[in-house]
């Protein structure tokens, strides 16, 4: 779809997003470029909903962003650029870890892994190993 507008003026109001937001996706790059009047009215709805601070901080939205997504199971990308987000409004490691393991009694193991995934690459944590002889995914190790 082509737009009416020019390169220059798509490329400002992505510009914009981004500095607003704290984040791309890639949608975002899409729709600017094929189909900017539907990038500018989802901008608008989010910009009400999700940055403007109402009744609830943007903290709180950030956290609720990503408990959200990990129900949703949404991207890992998706999940860690509100993570990044949420870290930049001062939230900690331990608080998101404490979110993303609210989702286990709430969705299930298998959506608390994409959220678990998500922390652990986010914050490039590791665990201890085992050191006695184990199975792991399912194969001895």
């Amino acid at each position: 779809m082509e737009s009416d507008k020019t390169l220059e003026e798509q490329q400002a109001y992505l510009n914009k997003l981004v500095q607003d937001r704290g984040y791309v996706l890639d949608y975002h790059k899409i729709l600017v470029k094929h189909d900017f009047e539907a990038m500018v009215s989802i901008n608008r709805l989010l910009e009400t909903v999700y940055l403007k601070d109402r009744l609830l901080d943007r903290s709180t939205k950030e956290l609720l962003s990503i408990f959200g997504l990990i129900l949703g199971r949404a991207a890992r990308g998706q999940i860690q650029s509100h993570m990044q987000v949420a870290v930049e409004q001062g939230i900690t490691a331990g608080q998101l870890l404490e979110l993303v393991e609210l989702v286990l009694p709430m969705a299930g193991f298998a959506t608390f892994q994409i959220g678990f995934t998500a922390w652990c690459d986010f914050f490039k944590v590791d665990g201890i190993e085992p050191t006695v002889d184990r199975y792991e995914g399912g194969r001895p190790a």
